[in-house]
């Protein structure tokens, strides 16, 4: 408990501060004194002009208060008093505060919670006692180039960092659970992120437009990354996705053209609209035995691809999905799959090999567009005869007179070819 030599307004007993500064009693009457009482009692008590030690004790007691209660402009002038009645002898503690308070001033926090940041210092430590980091608390801040958290700190808030152009570095602490929506958006110098292992969530668009980031690793314990987070990290280069996912979000990673390799987990059941479009620099393509969902353009304009596997678990393709995949050549195609969607390997120019299987009941128009086969899909059906009876297919593949389905056997002038089992002899 802390001593000061405020006099009771009632009685003139010593006014004592009490544990955790958050108020004063008179020890003689008992009666209580706010913060803002206590100061108003200090600016006429004519301390300002005392150089004893206890005065020296007693502005570290109020300046305790005060950093308590994240009250830091009054922080700064105790901590001016202190400096100027020691002459700074022996106050190196203190003096390092200082340097911290240039910037804490800039700070507003209530009850724990950081509402908003607007000074202009390139590095940042957050103090002690911040439990959220409220929702753009620092958008927009083009200073800022480092930034530490406390461990006092749970959560990120949705757009906290967002648009803060120059921030390279952040050190993220075990107490944080979640990154909210949006987080990071926009920070364009950030290079590397770290997760902690108590991360459960990346919030969507939370990385999104880190053109410089390069690696993040996320921990085994995320369970949930929101769509488009890491859409538009250009630079980005490796990523682990975490074992507990089971969606890949939409446009998640699209952009990604520094991607070389990832690997899509087991567990994963469904891989979103455009979840890896434009991720130019992907070589190799396995989907695993529980993905059952490829969404709409999932993989398109992913022009390094060479060959797809895919997984019998899947059964339903979404349109355009492998569509600009210009230099992919061979694909097996899930025997879950019953229909081929329009435009799913347009524009895969060097397409040499596919593999329909037998459950393909129709393709959809433009499946095959720009590809080696030359010509129009209507024309692969309709001019090959029935094996059963020998008439003819129409455009939807059955036989206008036994009515059976065709497997698609095509072959063209160029050297490309799409197989299928042959049909059971009659």
């Amino acid at each position: 408990m802390g001593e000061s030599k405020l006099s009771c307004d009632i009685c003139g007993g010593k006014v004592v501060i009490q544990s955790g500064g958050k108020f004063g009693i008179c020890e003689n009457c008992g009666t209580k004194y706010t913060v803002e009482r206590m100061r108003e009692m200090l600016s006429v008590s004519g301390i300002e002009t005392a150089k004893e030690k206890e005065d020296i004790e007693r502005w570290k007691n109020m300046l305790s208060m005060y950093l308590s209660n994240f009250d830091f402009v009054a922080a700064e002038n105790a901590v001016k008093k202190i400096l100027e009645v020691s002459n700074g002898e022996n106050n190196k503690d203190v003096q390092n505060l200082y340097k911290y308070l240039q910037v804490w001033k800039y700070i507003d926090i209530k009850h724990g919670v950081l509402t908003k940041y607007t000074g202009k210092a390139d590095t940042v430590v957050i103090p002690s006692g911040v439990k959220v980091i409220e929702r753009e608390a620092f958008r927009g801040n083009k200073y800022l180039k480092e930034i530490a958290l406390p461990n006092s700190l749970k959560k990120i808030d949705d757009e906290t960092f967002s648009e803060c152009e120059s921030l390279v570095s952040i050190t993220i602490p075990r107490s944080v659970t979640k990154i909210g929506e949006g987080a990071f958006r926009g920070c364009s110098s950030l290079i590397s992120v770290q997760l902690p292992s108590s991360v459960t969530r990346i919030g969507e668009s939370a990385f999104r437009g880190c053109s410089s980031l390069k690696s993040i690793h996320i921990p085994d314990t995320v369970t949930s990354i929101g769509d488009y987070a890491f859409y538009g990290c250009s630079s980005l280069n490796t990523v682990q996705i975490p074992v507990g996912i089971t969606k890949i979000g939409e446009r998640t990673f699209s952009g990604c053209s520094n991607l070389i390799n990832i690997q899509i987990p087991l567990g994963i059941t469904t891989i979103s609209d455009g979840a890896f479009s434009g991720c130019s620099g992907l070589m190799f393509l396995e989907i695993p035995n529980s993905v059952n969902f490829i969404g709409d353009g999932a993989f398109r304009s992913c022009s390094s691809i060479t060959d797809i596997h895919m997984a019998n678990s899947v059964t339903d393709i979404g349109q355009y999905a492998f569509c600009g995949c210009s230099n992919l050549q061979n694909v097996q195609i899930s025997n879950g799959v019953s229909m081929i969607r329009s435009g799913v390997f347009a524009s895969c120019s060097k397409l040499e090999d596919v593999f329909i299987p037998t459950s393909v009941r129709s393709i959809g128009n433009g499946a095959f567009a720009g590809t080696p086969f030359g010509r129009k899909q209507t024309d692969w059906v309709t001019a090959l005869k029935c094996q059963w009876c020998g008439g003819s297919f129409s455009a939807d593949g059955y036989c206008s007179r036994c009515g059976r389905k065709r497997n698609y056997t095509i072959e063209s002038k160029a050297k490309g070819k799409i197989q299928t089992p042959k049909p059971p002899k009659m």
